[in-house]
Protein backbone atom coordinates (compact mmCIF):
# COMPACT_ATOMS: atom_id res chain seq x y z
CA UNK A 1 0.00 0.00 0.00
CA UNK A 2 1.17 3.49 -0.89
CA UNK A 3 0.03 6.95 0.17
CA UNK A 4 0.78 9.78 -2.29
CA UNK A 5 0.72 13.38 -1.05
CA UNK A 6 0.49 16.38 -3.40
CA UNK A 7 3.85 17.74 -2.18
CA UNK A 8 5.62 14.67 -3.62
CA UNK A 9 5.80 12.68 -0.37
CA UNK A 10 5.38 8.93 -0.91
CA UNK A 11 4.66 6.73 2.10
CA UNK A 12 5.06 3.02 1.43
CA UNK A 13 4.16 0.45 4.07
CA UNK A 14 6.33 -2.58 4.80
CA UNK A 15 3.28 -4.57 5.90
CA UNK A 16 -0.42 -3.89 5.42
CA UNK A 17 -1.97 -5.72 8.37
CA UNK A 18 -5.56 -4.71 7.70
CA UNK A 19 -7.43 -2.75 5.04
CA UNK A 20 -11.12 -1.96 5.44
CA UNK A 21 -13.28 -0.02 2.97
CA UNK A 22 -16.51 1.49 4.28
CA UNK A 23 -19.31 3.07 2.21
CA UNK A 24 -22.38 3.99 4.27
CA UNK A 25 -25.76 5.38 3.30
CA UNK A 26 -27.81 7.26 5.87
CA UNK A 27 -31.50 6.48 5.47
CA UNK A 28 -34.35 8.54 6.89
CA UNK A 29 -35.78 7.60 10.25
CA UNK A 30 -39.18 8.92 9.23
CA UNK A 31 -41.99 7.13 7.42
CA UNK A 32 -41.85 6.96 3.63
CA UNK A 33 -44.87 6.67 1.35
CA UNK A 34 -45.64 3.01 0.61
CA UNK A 35 -45.10 3.14 -3.16
CA UNK A 36 -42.53 5.92 -3.04
CA UNK A 37 -38.83 5.69 -3.66
CA UNK A 38 -36.52 6.34 -0.74
CA UNK A 39 -33.90 7.95 -3.00
CA UNK A 40 -34.81 11.40 -1.68
CA UNK A 41 -34.63 10.09 1.87
CA UNK A 42 -31.22 8.40 1.61
CA UNK A 43 -27.90 10.20 1.73
CA UNK A 44 -24.58 8.68 0.66
CA UNK A 45 -21.88 9.33 3.23
CA UNK A 46 -18.25 9.88 2.20
CA UNK A 47 -16.46 6.57 1.91
CA UNK A 48 -13.76 5.76 4.43
CA UNK A 49 -10.67 3.58 4.50
CA UNK A 50 -9.26 2.15 7.70
CA UNK A 51 -5.68 0.93 7.57
CA UNK A 52 -3.56 -0.95 10.05
CA UNK A 53 0.02 -0.76 8.87
CA UNK A 54 3.53 -1.63 9.96
CA UNK A 55 6.83 0.06 9.16
CA UNK A 56 10.14 -1.37 10.35
CA UNK A 57 13.66 -0.01 10.58
CA UNK A 58 15.00 -3.29 9.09
CA UNK A 59 15.80 -1.98 5.60
CA UNK A 60 16.30 1.74 6.29
CA UNK A 61 17.33 2.79 9.80
CA UNK A 62 15.19 5.68 11.04
CA UNK A 63 12.37 5.03 8.57
CA UNK A 64 9.83 4.57 11.40
CA UNK A 65 10.43 8.07 12.74
CA UNK A 66 10.43 9.57 9.24
CA UNK A 67 7.21 7.78 8.26
CA UNK A 68 5.45 8.77 11.47
CA UNK A 69 6.40 12.42 10.84
CA UNK A 70 5.15 12.16 7.24
CA UNK A 71 1.84 10.71 8.44
CA UNK A 72 1.44 13.62 10.87
CA UNK A 73 2.31 16.09 8.11
CA UNK A 74 -0.44 14.86 5.76
CA UNK A 75 -3.23 15.42 8.29
CA UNK A 76 -5.63 17.90 6.66
CA UNK A 77 -4.08 17.39 3.20
CA UNK A 78 -5.91 15.58 0.41
CA UNK A 79 -3.91 12.51 -0.62
CA UNK A 80 -4.24 9.50 -2.90
CA UNK A 81 -4.27 6.05 -1.29
CA UNK A 82 -3.23 3.16 -3.56
CA UNK A 83 -4.12 -0.31 -2.30
CA UNK A 84 -3.97 -3.35 -4.54
CA UNK A 85 -5.48 -2.48 -7.90
CA UNK A 86 -7.59 0.40 -6.55
CA UNK A 87 -6.72 4.06 -6.18
CA UNK A 88 -8.67 6.38 -3.87
CA UNK A 89 -8.28 10.10 -4.64
CA UNK A 90 -9.13 13.12 -2.46
CA UNK A 91 -8.76 11.28 0.84
CA UNK A 92 -8.12 13.16 4.11
CA UNK A 93 -6.43 11.57 7.10
CA UNK A 94 -9.01 11.96 9.88
CA UNK A 95 -7.53 9.71 12.56
CA UNK A 96 -4.03 8.48 13.34
CA UNK A 97 -3.26 6.14 16.24
CA UNK A 98 0.03 4.55 17.25
CA UNK A 99 -0.57 1.66 19.63
CA UNK A 100 2.57 0.38 21.34
CA UNK A 101 3.16 -2.70 23.44
CA UNK A 102 6.05 -4.95 24.50
CA UNK A 103 6.26 -6.51 21.04
CA UNK A 104 6.56 -3.25 19.08
CA UNK A 105 10.37 -3.16 19.08
CA UNK A 106 11.96 -1.07 16.34
CA UNK A 107 8.83 -0.78 14.29
CA UNK A 108 5.94 1.58 13.81
CA UNK A 109 2.52 0.03 14.05
CA UNK A 110 -0.29 2.48 13.32
CA UNK A 111 -4.01 2.73 12.60
CA UNK A 112 -5.11 5.41 10.14
CA UNK A 113 -8.55 6.41 8.91
CA UNK A 114 -8.99 8.29 5.65
CA UNK A 115 -12.28 9.91 4.56
CA UNK A 116 -13.14 10.95 1.01
CA UNK A 117 -13.74 14.67 0.46
CA UNK A 118 -16.14 15.60 -2.33
CA UNK A 119 -14.70 18.42 -4.40
CA UNK A 120 -16.79 20.78 -6.48
CA UNK A 121 -16.07 23.61 -8.86
CA UNK A 122 -18.05 26.73 -8.08
CA UNK A 123 -19.35 28.89 -10.86
CA UNK A 124 -20.62 32.42 -10.55
CA UNK A 125 -23.36 33.78 -12.75
CA UNK A 126 -25.29 37.02 -13.00
CA UNK A 127 -29.07 36.95 -13.11
CA UNK A 128 -31.01 39.91 -14.37
CA UNK A 129 -34.18 40.60 -12.39
CA UNK A 130 -36.86 42.84 -13.84
CA UNK A 131 -38.05 45.42 -11.35
CA UNK A 132 -41.63 45.45 -10.13
CA UNK A 133 -43.62 48.64 -9.78
CA UNK A 134 -45.03 49.29 -6.36
CA UNK A 135 -48.82 48.95 -6.17
CA UNK A 136 -49.03 50.50 -2.72
CA UNK A 137 -49.09 54.16 -1.68
CA UNK A 138 -45.93 56.14 -2.34
CA UNK A 139 -46.65 58.79 0.30
CA UNK A 140 -44.17 59.37 3.14
CA UNK A 141 -46.81 60.75 5.49
CA UNK A 142 -46.86 59.41 9.07
CA UNK A 143 -49.09 56.37 9.55
CA UNK A 144 -51.65 56.19 12.35
CA UNK A 145 -51.58 52.60 13.73
CA UNK A 146 -55.25 52.87 14.72
CA UNK A 147 -56.10 52.96 11.01
CA UNK A 148 -53.71 50.13 10.05
CA UNK A 149 -54.53 46.46 10.53
CA UNK A 150 -52.38 44.68 13.16
CA UNK A 151 -50.97 42.41 10.43
CA UNK A 152 -49.58 45.41 8.53
CA UNK A 153 -48.30 47.29 11.58
CA UNK A 154 -45.28 44.99 11.74
CA UNK A 155 -44.53 45.71 8.09
CA UNK A 156 -44.12 49.44 8.70
CA UNK A 157 -41.39 48.82 11.27
CA UNK A 158 -39.33 47.14 8.56
CA UNK A 159 -39.55 49.97 6.04
CA UNK A 160 -36.61 52.39 6.33
CA UNK A 161 -37.81 55.94 6.93
CA UNK A 162 -41.41 54.91 7.73
CA UNK A 163 -42.86 56.63 10.78
CA UNK A 164 -45.74 55.50 12.92
CA UNK A 165 -47.86 57.13 15.61
CA UNK A 166 -48.12 55.82 19.14
CA UNK A 167 -50.51 56.78 21.96
CA UNK A 168 -47.96 59.20 23.37
CA UNK A 169 -47.24 60.86 20.02
CA UNK A 170 -44.55 60.13 17.46
CA UNK A 171 -41.87 57.61 18.07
Amino acid sequence: MIILAPNGVVIELDVLVKFEYKADVEVTKHAVEKRGSISDNASKQPHEIEIEGLITDADVPGSCKTTYQQLNDIRGVLVTVVAGYDSYDDMALTSLKEPQDGNTGESLKFNATFRHVDRVTLQQTTVAVKGKKSKGPTSTKPVNPAKVSPARQGLYSKIPGARAWTKGGRR
